[in-house]
């Protein structure tokens, strides 16, 4: 606790992001993959159908910072995509 202006005790909590509540999600798979990027994990677009969709959710929604390579898992050969979290960034930006 450190004591602010007037005297007044101010509580400071400095942390990184961390998973939300399994209630914030309405699918389990979206939580799975919303934690999977926040442990600075790759997701490759071939986990789920509606990656897509829930990569930009999260954009919106949590200001998270996630780009986008070329996967190269070996899955198929057709060209896909891979998302990653890059908490460095989110960091910098989001630092008061």
């Amino acid at each position: 606790m450190k004591t602010g202006k007037n005297g007044i005790d101010v509580l400071s909590i400095n942390a990184t992001r961390t998973p939300v509540g399994v209630s914030v999600f309405r699918s389990t798979d979206k939580q799975k993959a919303y934690e999977t990027l926040i442990k600075k994990s790759e997701l490759c677009s071939l986990e789920n159908k509606d990656l897509r969709k829930w990569i930009n959710e999260f954009k919106k929604a949590f200001k998270m910072v996630i780009l986008t390579m070329n996967c190269d898992c070996g899955r198929i050969e057709r060209k896909h995509l891979l998302y990653y979290y890059e908490w460095a960034i989110d960091e910098r930006i989001n630092k008061p």
